[in-house]
């Protein structure tokens, strides 16, 4: 396993766009080894749906789109962020 494995995905600001998320970050888990129902899988799910729904409702528009990263350091530490370009910060 790499020392530094990481993935991102841009996804319009739209509803729909909340299920792609959690899939695509159940998908990027499960190639770096961690299975479908793992409790981690299924927290990081949570999380990202959480806030891909967050993005899509309150940006009101001014964010057109909204990126969902992942990132796994030695198979130890996870960072999951989303991020959108709505300029005034939360």
């Amino acid at each position: 396993m790499a020392d530094l494995q990481e993935a991102s995905v841009v996804l319009p600001s739209v509803p729909g766009s909340v299920s792609a998320a959690r899939k695509f970050v159940a998908r990027v888990l499960a190639e770096w080894g961690l299975p479908e129902g793992a409790e981690t899988v299924d927290t990081v799910r949570l999380i990202v749906s959480e806030l891909a729904t967050n993005v899509v409702q309150h940006t009101s528009g001014r964010s057109p789109v909204f990126t969902v990263a992942v990132q796994l350091d030695r198979g130890e530490r996870m960072r999951v962020g989303v991020t959108d370009s709505h300029p005034r910060w939360p």
